[in-house]
């Protein structure tokens, strides 16, 4: 009998999570939650570019923070459950990923109030 490798084991573990995401919700919901989740995953990368991470390690962090925003912010506010309309499911996806963005930046070093020590063009 074959062992399955790691990546075997996420991917298999991630057709399950779909297919019963879709047996629950219909396909036509999940749809409209992997856009979202692909909005966070845009608000996380443009976090790291925010937050001016240098090492790939940290850019996939931001933007799988952001895509678990988007999915949190769309669960905690209710958008997908109370037939929100598309506007309100975009501001719960973008607020849940700047959110949760904002706390993995905090949690990495990032200080977002305070002033830099490097000298500008206009500075010098």
């Amino acid at each position: 009998m074959r062992l399955l490798t790691p990546t075997h084991a996420v991917l298999l573990a991630l057709a399950s999570t779909i297919g019963l995401l879709i047996f629950v919700f219909g396909v036509a919901n999940v749809l409209r939650g992997v856009i979202w989740v692909l909005v966070g995953a845009v608000v996380g990368w443009l976090g790291s570019l925010v937050l001016r991470t240098r090492t790939q390690q940290e850019i996939m962090f931001i933007i799988l923070a952001g895509a678990l925003g988007a999915l949190a912010g769309l669960l905690l506010l209710g958008a997908p459950i109370s037939g929100g309309g598309p506007l309100e499911q975009f501001l719960a996806a973008v607020l849940g990923s700047v959110l949760v963005v904002a706390v993995a930046g905090v949690a990495h070093g990032w200080r977002p109030f305070t002033r830099s020590s490097r000298p500008t063009e206009l500075g010098r």
